[in-house]
């Protein structure tokens, strides 16, 4: 094999003789070679917060990202059905899902932890489709959350980690904050405004692309999650009775929100800009 190819699908771990499944299957100048998982082990021993991108689950959210703003634009002058929104995001979900099969774990397997993924953009969407508001549904939406955190602790807990669960996990994430954002609009009459919160995530990742920075130059940011937290509860709480005051609630952590991604961008920019971890020059196109 040629130094750098790329083959899809299973690969050979030379350490052990052992078939894993794996998208990278490389050889460095001296014969040694990898895949993708042993790479994404080194990631973290080096105590990096991310994995590398692999370019199907990149290009899958990209194209996802441009779907879901183009849908919310389509819900927002009125010709876009919500229960046809939660069908498209449902179906851009199911492609993930297909593209990435045997590939969903280290073992190949679907695991316990994306299970329990799966589960909650089950509830996303029925929840979406629905577009029913009161403190029931807040009710519901709140344990929903609480299985967030589940899904990635099992992962860990069971040796499942993988790209792909850490991105359907995310794009779950985005999902639920997007339908939140939809119904708040649609249902409980919030202006149009707090759509942002739903499309920052969204809007994040095609401004990489178009700026040819990756979200892995990113380093963590210790209140981006506590904020990202924070908002998620306000929206949710936003679907049950509240005060019209409470719209100014929602403006702050929409504030909020804008200001944590703008200083990931800035954060991404200066990194790549400083120090290229590769060797290779930053792109500026």
């Amino acid at each position: 094999m040629a130094p750098g190819l790329i083959q899809e699908r299973a690969v050979v771990e030379v350490t052990t003789g052992k078939v894993v499944p794996g998208w990278m299957n490389q050889q460095d100048p001296h014969g040694n070679q990898y895949n993708f998982f042993m790479i994404s082990a080194l990631y973290r021993s080096l105590g990096s917060k991310r994995y590398p991108a692999e370019p199907s689950l990149t290009c899958w959210s990209e194209g996802h990202a441009a779907v879901m703003l183009a849908m919310t634009l389509l819900v927002v002058a009125g010709v876009l059905p919500l229960p046809l929104l939660a069908a498209i995001g449902g179906a851009s979900f199911l492609l993930l899902v297909w593209q990435q099969r045997g590939l969903w774990t280290p073992c190949g397997r679907f695991g316990l932890a994306n299970w329990v993924t799966l589960l909650r953009l089950a509830g996303i969407l029925g929840l979406l489709g629905s577009s029913v508001t009161g403190r029931w549904v807040v009710a519901v939406t709140l344990l929903w959350c609480t299985l967030d955190g589940l899904d990635g602790w099992l992962a860990k807990r069971l040796q499942l980690t993988s790209p792909f669960g850490d991105l359907f996990d995310k794009e779950t994430d985005a999902f639920f904050t997007l339908a939140l954002t939809v119904l708040l609009y649609h249902a409980a009459g919030v202006p149009a405004w707090i759509l942002i919160c739903g499309g920052l995530r969204y809007g994040f990742v095609l401004t990489l692309k178009l700026a040819g920075r990756k979200a892995c130059d990113l380093p963590p940011l210790p209140l981006a999650r506590p904020i990202g937290t924070t908002a998620l509860l306000g929206l949710i709480l936003g679907l049950g009775p509240m005060p019209a005051a409470y719209q100014w609630v929602l403006a702050a952590l929409t504030g909020a929100l804008v200001i944590s991604f703008l200083a990931s961008f800035w954060m991404i920019f200066k990194r790549s800009d400083d120090s290229d971890p590769t060797g290779a020059s930053p792109r500026t196109s």
